[in-house]
């Protein structure tokens, strides 16, 4: 043999060196540019250092991306990287319910005048978790070149925020930058887009390190960040997995002092800041009576609820799109139902909860406190709190979090693997 093979042993996947190397870097590279580079993209755009020649990026890239994974899936699944998991068939499965469903329920709405507005919206969306998906499956930030990479991009995306900072001489520069609505001209990301790339790429690079004080101290500079942003779903998010990682740090590490210092650090910064974190947009949640946002999401949530009591089955597809326009859908997984049906919402509330569980029960386990598992543990317990709280069913994170599970089930396998080098 020429190259060296990876052979099946104790039910594990069989993979020559050559192709999985290249799917791993087609990985790394789709979400390297996905996250860090999109904030660095979108701040060059809107400060008129680069034209939009990549549109809004994430719907182009992630579509380049998509139809890398297709044409490359029957290799995958003939080598039992998805197919030998039934975590990765069950997602994959998954998404080709979605899709049939929104080409059955396009073709059931006939000729009026919302249902091409919502299949490309449903088509979108599923294109989106199947690139994310793929790309968070075989992401490896293994390596010096690969950490360094990673560690650059971060660099990057934190450093054009608190550039915009400085610019404005504001916290509040960069929701200054990126809180108007999405430029038709110049195409430049709205502070939602933005604080998810944030968000992803700060739990990724919290999850590298196995020192939780470490952790802390990236989440609470995400935190930071996004409250200059003014991303306040992602903001309380990162917030909350600050939370999460001390609470686990307390009840794990050996040597708790610096995780209890942080605290303090923390509640001082929280305590000093907090008359100026009131002047911010995340401000808003002491007083949501008085949001014009919070009163809009309460509408649109009360049309969701009356289109699921109308067809609690078969839900109402692109519902949203007839009652209020683009947007027009609950903000929360409750939007899963109208659009997918009982099932549909049954299937996909039910992966967010079985890899948030999986993915908490081997960061808690005696062997399982990888950083591939911290990273799918904050990635899914993310998209548990944003599905529950303020995520509607087209968001991208939740797949992402099933990718980066599937992603820590093959490490798992690949440590069992037998590695024979041919002459």
């Amino acid at each position: 043999m020429s190259e060296t093979t990876v052979l099946r042993h104790a039910g594990a996947w069989t993979l020559t060196v050559r192709p999985r190397l290249m799917v791993e870097r087609v990985a790394f590279a789709g979400f390297l540019v996905l996250f860090p580079g999109f904030v660095v993209y979108h701040y060059a755009v809107a400060a008129g250092l680069l034209p939009a020649f990549l549109g809004g990026l994430f719907g182009i890239v992630s579509l380049l991306i998509a139809g890398a994974a297709v044409a490359m899936a029957g290799w995958l699944l003939g080598h039992d990287a998805w197919g030998g998991l039934p975590q990765a068939q069950s997602v994959l499965l998954a998404l080709a319910f979605f899709l049939v469903w929104s080409l059955v329920a396009y073709l059931t709405l006939g000729s009026v005048p919302y249902a091409g507005a919502a299949l490309v919206e449903s088509l979108g969306t599923i294109a989106l978790w199947f690139a994310a998906f793929f790309v968070a499956s075989f992401c490896r930030i293994e390596g010096r070149a690969r950490r360094l990479l990673f560690g650059i991009g971060v660099a990057a995306a934190a450093g054009v925020l608190l550039a915009a900072m400085v610019e404005h001489r504001s916290l509040l520069g960069p929701l200054f930058l990126f809180g108007g609505e999405v430029d038709a001209d110049q195409q430049v990301s709205t502070y939602q887009g933005v604080g998810r790339s944030v968000l992803v790429a700060a739990m990724v690079l919290a999850a590298l390190t196995h020192v939780y004080w470490r952790q802390l101290v990236v989440l609470a500079c995400a935190t930071v960040l996004l409250t200059g942003l003014g991303s306040r779903a992602h903001l309380f998010t990162a917030a909350l997995l600050f939370v999460l990682v001390l609470a686990i740090s307390l009840l794990r590490a050996r040597r708790r002092g610096a995780s209890i210092a942080l605290l303090l650090v923390a509640a001082a910064g929280v305590y000093t800041g907090w008359s100026m974190f009131l002047e911010t947009r995340a401000g808003e949640i002491v007083d949501l009576a008085s949001s014009t946002s919070w009163g809009m999401r309460l509408e649109v949530q009360a049309l969701a609820v009356q289109a699921i009591s109308d067809h609690p089955l078969l839900g109402d597809f692109g519902y949203h799109m007839r009652e209020v326009g683009p947007g027009g859908y609950a903000h929360n997984a409750l939007s899963a139902w109208p659009q997918f049906g009982l099932v549909g919402f049954l299937l996909y509330g039910g992966l967010i909860g079985y890899f948030a569980a999986l993915s908490m029960v081997r960061v808690l386990s005696a062997s399982g406190a990888s950083a591939a598992w911290r990273m799918a543990m904050m990635l899914n317990f993310a998209a548990l709190v944003l599905a529950v709280t303020s995520e509607p069913v087209f968001s991208v994170l939740p797949a992402l979090g099933w990718g980066f599970a599937v992603n820590a089930l093959l490490e798992e396998h690949g440590r069992r693997t037998t590695v024979r080098y041919g002459a």
